[in-house]
């Protein structure tokens, strides 16, 4: 998205791991992961969080008590979502 951010207005990434982070990605970007996510999501989340310094509308949720699939937190990880989408005002 850095490179082709096309027309992206936002972008909600869930469970993102490996060595990606959102650095040079202008659009709003919320980082959603689960408290109790794969290993490599919860190793690399100060990384993804640190790289969302310079987007304004940039953030990071920890959904409580859930799994990388947000397993019996399905309402909580749609709501992360569509409070960070409402409120940026895209409508």
């Amino acid at each position: 998205m850095a490179q082709n951010p096309g027309d992206i207005r936002a972008w909600a990434a869930l469970g993102l791991g490996g060595t990606e982070t959102y650095a040079g990605i202008k659009a709003p970007v919320l980082d959603l992961y689960g408290a109790h996510d794969l290993p490599v999501v919860l190793s690399t989340a100060k990384q993804r969080s640190a790289s969302l310094k310079g987007n304004v509308s940039g953030k990071q949720v920890v959904v409580p008590d859930t799994d990388h699939f947000f397993a019996g937190k399905e309402d909580a990880m749609v709501k992360a979502v569509t409070d960070f989408l409402d409120g940026l005002g895209l409508k």
